[in-house]
């Protein structure tokens, strides 16, 4: 993986983590159900639907998929990148960008833990679900587009769901 160089841009892309760690803070549930999962997978259907483009979505807990939804214009590769970076998210209970962003910044955790590439995906597009007085109790995965939208997808949906505000979890944007 490349690793970014340049004050300029490593200042950019702390501000990133930092603005990935508020939205995990910030987009934790109140509860979590099937309905709950329906509702957050559907959100970004319809999300994909009105950009015209074709998404995968995953919502799964304890390795159980709950909803998969695959789109047109999405192939079994989708799926695959949605079950890597699933597998990142579960390991270190953090947001797959968060993670890929590390790396562009030299902090590796594939190379560093000796983590399987072919299992381990180093992309943007999955979050963790939490639910508040029980923590991390499964992930959300998007694949399909640049990693930075299929995040964005998530982080909308969860925003929207938990009532928070969007331009609370947005982030920085590179300028």
């Amino acid at each position: 993986m490349e690793r970014i160089k340049g004050e300029g841009m490593s200042e950019f892309l702390e501000a990133r983590l930092r603005g990935i760690a508020r939205q995990e803070e910030l987009l934790v549930l109140d509860h979590f159900d099937a309905t709950v999962a329906f509702s957050l997978a559907t959100h970004i259907r319809d999300a994909a639907l009105a950009a015209n483009v074709g998404v995968t979505i995953e919502v799964v807990v304890r390795d159980n998929p709950i909803v998969v939804i695959t789109m047109d214009g999405t192939t079994l590769m989708n799926k695959d990148y949605a079950r890597r970076k699933r597998n990142l998210v579960n390991l270190m209970e953090r947001s797959s960008y968060a993670i890929a962003t590390d790396a562009l910044l030299g902090r590796d955790w594939i190379e560093r833990m000796s983590l399987d590439p072919r299992d381990h995906g180093l992309h943007g597009g999955c979050f963790p679900l939490r639910v508040r007085n029980a923590g991390m109790i499964g992930s959300i995965a998007v694949s399909g587009l640049a990693q930075g939208d299929d995040h964005r997808l998530i982080v909308e949906a969860l925003a929207d769901h938990c009532g928070v505000d969007r331009a609370l979890v947005a982030l920085p944007t590179e300028g």
